[in-house]
């Protein structure tokens, strides 16, 4: 069993497999010590349940939670709109991620898994018998690992999917850019800001996650239909500086799907997990509970020996992404115009507005979105965008003799 990736879907998969007693070899391009740009941050476990029921992918996600892995727990979500301030009470966990990641790794490597290969880059595979050969470039050389399933978890532009076959072209709308920077400043420990401002975040947002005392993790996403995302530094770092805050990073981005799943996440023998599946939740970026959720079925099918039916239960199991993807796209008829979101600030009751946010699926919300998203898909006319995918060109790793390695 091979993985490519291991960020929160690649790390918890490597340890549901461990536990079912397969073999597992995993493998990150980043190094170890990467940091990436995330807002760390995801429902408590009783927010969440009221979007998702099953009590097992619930479990996968927090099992490893504990007090050495949370930074701050929040209680209000102040979300800003068209110059009307909704106070939601909604509970969340701002995680260490980095923790919440090594929790899965070092689980799966107490039940016998490898220890994980990072800097190391998938660069493609064949067929060889009843076997996938996939060739790895790590900082020692060249090495070919043979497995019987290949599993892409690295992310929006994933190497895996394409070269399976499974990658396909996004929209500008339904790709986004995300910015973040940890800053020192005064913030109200218990509360998680998210600003609407298109003439800032357009398409996205400005957030403000308290971390611990005195700092917190700041950051914007911009879709990629706007030319603003190429100046997202700029934007944040202006904005940090706003509301009296001092930058202690660097700042990070990365790019976000928020288009949903893609046509196909499953070919043959490889499959697709977290952010490569298109499971990051539309509405809001957010992607590390759902990851950790798609590599908790897709063990179940591993184990199983049988792929036919991930896709479809990938897909039912978790409908919060598909209707996340609903809510997103009524939301864009409007968020592009400041004067729209004022009118809109002026309309919608908080109830509404919280569902929207708690990615709940109620009479009196999904209905009038849904309407809403079919209006957004009637307007839409702009065609596809492909952007560049890294290759093992760009890892600047040496290669040495091939090793092949078994599993």
């Amino acid at each position: 069993m091979l993985i490519v990736g291991l960020g929160p879907a690649g790390a918890s998969l490597s340890c549901f497999l461990s536990e079912k007693g397969l073999d597992v070899v995993a493998v990150e391009m980043r190094p170890s010590k990467a940091e990436v740009a995330c807002g760390e941050i995801i429902p408590e476990r009783s927010s969440l349940a009221e979007a998702v029921s099953d009590e097992m992918l619930l479990s996968s996600v927090y099992r490893h939670v504990d007090e050495e892995i949370v930074r701050n727990r929040t209680d209000l979500l102040e979300f800003h709109l068209g110059g009307r301030v909704y106070e939601i009470d909604y509970r969340m966990l701002v995680l260490d991620r980095k923790k919440f990641i090594n929790s899965y790794l070092d689980k799966a490597i107490e039940l016998g898994m490898k220890p994980p290969m990072f800097s190391s880059a998938f660069t493609g595979f064949i067929r060889s018998g009843d076997k996938l050969k996939s060739r790895v470039i790590t900082k020692e050389g060249t090495i070919y690992v043979r497995s019987k399933y290949l599993v892409g978890a690295d992310g929006a532009f994933s190497r895996v999917a394409r070269e399976a076959g499974l990658s396909s072209e996004m929209k500008p709308e339904d790709l986004a850019f995300g910015f973040r920077a940890l800053a020192s400043g005064r913030y109200e420990a218990s509360s998680v800001i998210m600003k609407i401002s298109p003439s800032r975040a357009p398409g996205g947002y400005l957030w403000v996650i308290p971390f611990e005392e005195g700092i917190a993790n700041l950051g914007l996403g911009i879709r990629r239909s706007s030319p603003l995302w190429r100046s997202g530094r700029e934007i944040l770092l202006s904005f940090i500086g706003e509301i009296g805050a001092k930058s202690t990073s660097n700042v990070l981005g990365r790019h976000i799907s928020v288009g949903g799943f893609p046509s196909r996440v499953v070919n043959g023998e490889v499959l697709l997990v977290g952010d490569a599946a298109g499971t990051c939740i539309p509405i809001n970026g957010g992607g590390i509970f759902s990851a950790v959720m798609s590599s908790h079925i897709a063990a179940e099918h591993i184990s199983a020996g049988d792929l036919n039916l991930y896709e479809t239960r990938l897909r039912r199991d978790l409908f919060i992404v598909s209707l996340g993807l609903v809510y997103r796209r009524a939301a864009d008829l409007v968020m592009y115009n400041e004067k729209f979101l004022k009118i809109l600030a002026r309309l919608i009751p908080s109830q509404i507005m919280r569902d929207a946010l708690a990615m709940k699926k109620t009479l009196r919300t999904y209905p009038l979105m849904k309407l809403l998203s079919w209006v957004f898909l009637l307007k839409k006319t702009r065609s596809p965008v492909l952007v560049s995918r890294r290759t093992s060109s760009s890892t600047g790793l040496h290669c040495k003799a091939p090793k092949m390695l078994l599993i």
